[in-house]
C-alpha cells in the first residue's frame, strides 16, 4: 500500500490500485475522506475490490479499510489496512493439469481378433468356392454323353446318332421288342400335344422323351417317354423300370404326383394317368423282359383310371387280353370285378384281410392281392416266399422279378 500526499483541504479523494502476479489489475473505488485540522479521523468505509484470475477461472474478493488518516502540517497522511471483518478465503490453485486417460491394450486386442476372423472367413469362402467349382464342372464323359443324347429342335424332331457299340438298332415289334439302352433322346418344341399319339400323328416317329400337355387348354406340361415303334407307336409310358435305380416302395402322395425321371425309371403319377385315360377310349400295353432274355407283352382294351376320390380305380375291358406274357391283370383271383382300386403302404384299399401293398412291398391295383406287382422290389430272384419282387406271375409261372417293364396307354 502506498502513501498519498494531500493538501490541507478538508476533503481528500483517494485512489487505491495494485497489481497481482497474474497481471490482473484491480481498481479501488474513490473514497472521499473528511479531514479537519489537528485531528485524526478513522474511516469505516471499505473498498471492495474484486480480482479476476483468468488462470483459475475463480473470483477472489479483497477487503480494504482506511483508518488512522492523520492531518499533519506537511499535508501527509498514512493509510493502514485493517483486518477484514469477513473470514479469509483460501485460494488454492492447482498447477497440476489433469492427466490424459491412458489408452489401454483393449483396442489392439479387439482389432487383432477382427483380423483373425476375417482371415478365417476368407479361407472358408475359398474352400467353398473350390468345392462348388469342382462339383459343377462335368467330366469329359458326361459332357460327351449329353452332347450325343440330347437334341433341341424347333420344328420336327430328328434322330440323334449314338454310339452303336452300346446302343443297338431301335427296332421293335409286338412279340420280340429290342430294348433301347442308354439315355433316351429328348425332343423339345414339338408343339402343344395332349399325348404321344398326337405327337406321332404330327410326324414324330422316334422313341424318346417328349413334353405333352394333357390338360389343354390348361398348359400344364408333363414330361413322358414316348414309344413310337411298338405296335404302331404313339404309346405314352406311365411306368418304366430297368435297373432298380429308383425306389418304388413309396406312399400315396408320391404315387399320386409321380416320381423318378422319364429318361430312366419313373412313375408318371396317378393324376396324370387319370387325365390321359379321360381323353378318350384307350388301350393298355405292358412290355416285359426277363432276366434270362426275351421280350413278352400283354395288351388290354378300354382302360380307364378314376380320380383320387375314386381311389384311382382301374378298369379294362373284360376278355380283351392279347399277348404272350399271360393274363395277370384281368385275373386278380376274381373274374369280372368292377375294377381294382389303388393301394399303397399307407392306404389300404384292397379286399384282402391285410394290406397287400405291405405284403408285396409295392403299390398296385390289388383285389385280394394279385398275380402281378411290377412296383415291388427290383430283384433278380424268385420271391416265392415273400412275393415282394416286381413280378408278373405268368411270365415264368413263378414270383420271380422282371428285368425291364413298360406300362403304357394310347388313345384309339
Amino acid at each position: 500500500m502506498s502513501t498519498s500526499e494531500v493538501s490541507s483541504a478538508h476533503y481528500l479523494d483517494l485512489d487505491v490500485s495494485f497489481s497481482t502476479n497474474s497481471d490482473s489489475r484491480a481498481h479501488g473505488l474513490y473514497s472521499r475522506i473528511y479531514l479537519s485540522d489537528n485531528r485524526s479521523i478513522d474511516s469505516s468505509n471499505y473498498n471492495r475490490i474484486k480480482e479476476n484470475l483468468s488462470s483459475s477461472q475463480t473470483t477472489t474478493e479483497y477487503y480494504l479499510s482506511l483508518s488512522s488518516i492523520a492531518h499533519s502540517t506537511g499535508g501527509t497522511f498514512q493509510q493502514e489496512p485493517q483486518v477484514s471483518p469477513y473470514p479469509p478465503v483460501r485460494r488454492t490453485v492447482s498447477t497440476d493439469a489433469p492427466k490424459p486417460r491412458q489408452s489401454g491394450k483393449r483396442p489392439y486386442i479387439i482389432g487383432l481378433i477382427i483380423l483373425l476372423l476375417l482371415i478365417l472367413i476368407s479361407i472358408v469362402a475359398a474352400l467353398i468356392s473350390i468345392f462348388l467349382s469342382e462339383k459343377e464342372t462335368p467330366t469329359v464323359s458326361q459332357t460327351a454323353l449329353e452332347a450325343t443324347s440330347v437334341s433341341f429342335v424347333t420344328d420336327k424332331p430328328t434322330v440323334v446318332s449314338t454310339d452303336q457299340s452300346t446302343t443297338p438298332t431301335n427296332t421293335k415289334d409286338t412279340t420280340s421288342p429290342v430294348e433301347s439302352l442308354g439315355v433316351p433322346t429328348i425332343f423339345n418344341d414339338t408343339g402343344f400335344h395332349r399325348d404321344c399319339k398326337e405327337i406321332l400323328t404330327n410326324g414324330s416317329t422316334s422313341d424318346g422323351v417328349y413334353t405333352i400337355y394333357p390338360y389343354l387348354p390348361n398348359t400344364t406340361a408333363v414330361t413322358v417317354y414316348c414309344d413310337m415303334t411298338t405296335d404302331g407307336g404313339g404309346w405314352t409310358t406311365f411306368q418304366h423300370r430297368r435297373d432298380g435305380s429308383v425306389d418304388f416302395y413309396l406312399l400315396w402322395d408320391s404315387y399320386r404326383n409321380g416320381f423318378g425321371d422319364a429318361q430312366g425309371e419313373y412313375w408318371l403319377g396317378n393324376e396324370h394317368l387319370h387325365q390321359l385315360t379321360s381323353l378318350g377310349a384307350s388301350d393298355f400295353y405292358v412290355r416285359l423282359q426277363k432276366f434270362t432274355g426275351g421280350w413278352t407283352y400283354a395288351k388290354y382294351n378300354e382302360i380307364s383310371v378314376a380320380d383320387e376320390a375314386g381311389k384311382y380305380r382301374l378298369k379294362v375291358k373284360f376278355n380283351s387280353y392279347q399277348g404272350n406274357a399271360g393274363d395277370c391283370f384281368q385275373s386278380h383271383l376274381t373274374v369280372n370285378t368292377p375294377g381294382y382300386v389303388f393301394s399303397t403302404p399307407d392306404e389300404d384299399n384292397d379286399l384282402a384281410s391285410g394290406n397287400c401293398a405291405l405284403t408285396h412291398r409295392g403299390a398296385w391295383w390289388y383285389n385280394q392281392c394279385s398275380l402281378a406287382n411290377l412296383n415291388g422290389y427290383y430283384k433278380n430272384s424268385n420271391c416265392e416266399k415273400d412275393r415282394d419282387c416286381n413280378f408278373w406271375y405268368y411270365l415264368a409261372n413263378n414270383y420271380g422279378g422282371v428285368k425291364t417293364s413298360y406300362m403304357m396307354v394310347r388313345r384309339v
